[in-house]
């Protein structure tokens, strides 16, 4: 073997180029629902997930019995629902985690937000009204009211 290796790696080609890959390479940085569902039943999902993490860290921040070891079990609660419910929408429970890098995404040139694609949508309404019902049905059907 030779210490200097041609760089021929990267050949120069002149002409158009195009990706014959089924994917874009900006759902590296973003969430998208699995093929196999619609996005209203993406929309659900994540309204779901996200209800159920805000209510389930209430409830536990809220027991005597958790507040020590609080960190472990929301991290076995969200385990718990990333498992269930991760695999038909990545889990984009935070719109942070799917909104910032969508833009960055989109000022990179990559279609992220696209007229064809309508799931840009799910993870910025369906995360914060599911957040909502899951605060609010914490709050008035499951904390012990004080009489």
């Amino acid at each position: 073997f030779s210490s200097r290796r041609r760089h021929t790696r990267y050949p120069l080609v002149t002409g158009v180029q195009t990706c014959a890959l089924p994917i874009s390479y900006s759902n590296i940085f973003t969430t998208s629902a699995n093929n196999a569902i619609s996005d209203t039943a993406a929309w659900f999902t994540e309204f779901l997930g996200t209800a159920l993490l805000v209510g389930g860290i209430f409830a536990l921040s809220d027991h005597n019995l958790t507040k020590y070891n609080l960190p472990v079990y929301i991290g076995l609660w969200l385990s718990t629902l990333i498992f269930a419910l991760g695999f038909q929408t990545a889990f984009a429970w935070n719109p942070a985690r799917d909104l910032g890098p969508r833009i960055f995404a989109a000022c990179a040139g990559y279609s992220s937000f696209s007229y064809t694609d309508y799931y840009f949508w799910v993870p910025l309404t369906a995360d914060y009204l599911g957040a909502l019902f899951g605060a609010l049905f914490y709050k008035f059907l499951i904390k012990p009211q004080t009489i």
